[in-house]
């Protein structure tokens, strides 16, 4: 399970759009604001920037970003091996009448 401020900087590197990171995770556009100062702050860089009214992910951001989605995906493999072997188990098992 991700924590919710590295969702809200994912969908935020897709949208790059404050307001509509909100809308799509059903939070307020502040709420977004916050996630974001709260994961520069631990990671102690800027992870986007302004350049003329544009908003751009930092070399720092892209770095971040795809380690995250790296690390997304092995979660998700993860959870679909551990589903598959219990799954087998289960089918395996002698049923109990």
């Amino acid at each position: 399970m991700l924590d919710f401020r590295i969702e809200t900087f994912l969908n935020l590197c897709v949208t790059m759009n404050y307001t509509k990171t909100a809308r799509e995770l059903c939070i307020t556009q502040p709420a977004v604001t916050q996630h974001i100062h709260y994961l520069e702050k631990y990671y102690g860089c800027r992870l986007f920037e302004y350049k003329n009214k544009t908003l751009k992910l930092t070399h720092q951001g892209e770095i971040l970003k795809n380690r995250h989605i790296c690390w997304n995906i092995i979660v998700d493999k993860s959870k679909n091996c551990c589903k598959r072997r219990l799954y087998r188990r289960c089918a395996l098992a002698p049923q109990k009448r």
